[in-house]
């Protein structure tokens, strides 16, 4: 009962854009009290970006019922295009999954083993990536911090410093750091 969401991290290096064919596929199930209780999915991107969402119970998202005793239901689907825009390249991107869940129990809310939703591990993130042409253009300063961030962890940047750095140059060194 409440909001709870999951985040799946993904990195596009600098000089890279992802293609137009870049998507997600969320394969997910939930049980009967999450259907029942007036609950919705969402996906979003980087914390602002929203790609999709569900109302769960809807036709769409209803779970199969269950045609013989020992028969699995199949998963329901959610498929969201990325916008190559919204990605930010030489950073960490996340996709956000917000489950939300407002049922009407008062005081008696359901016990958590009968509400609940899985995503499943064969749920696709396609991220086709191409050369970013405009990257190697010659860079301005306003696109700081590139060139300078061309691995996500800075290990290929070095600073040098003369043989007796003044304190200055120090503090400027480790700001930079």
């Amino acid at each position: 009962v409440g909001t709870i969401a999951a985040e799946v991290e993904f990195y596009v290096p600098m000089g890279q854009r992802l293609t137009d064919a870049a998507y997600i596929d969320l394969l997910f199930n939930f049980s009967e009290v999450v259907e029942t209780s007036r609950s919705a999915l969402a996906l979003q991107l980087n914390y602002e970006t929203p790609l999709a969402s569900a109302v769960l119970g809807s036709p769409e998202t209803t779970p199969s019922a269950l045609v013989g005793q020992n028969q699995a239901m199949s998963p329901n689907r959610m498929r969201a295009w990325i916008p190559a825009g919204a990605i930010i390249p030489g950073e960490t991107n996340v996709i956000n999954i917000t489950l939300d869940v407002q049922g009407e129990w008062e005081c008696y809310p359901p016990d958590p083993a009968v509400s609940w939703l899985s995503i499943s591990g064969e749920s696709i993130v396609s991220l086709p990536r191409e050369i970013d042409a405009e990257m190697f253009a010659e860079p301005i300063v306003g696109w700081f911090p590139i060139p300078f961030n061309g691995t996500q962890d800075l290990n290929n940047v070095w600073i040098a410093l003369p043989d007796k750095p003044s304190r200055l140059e120090l503090e400027q060194a480790f700001r930079f750091i």
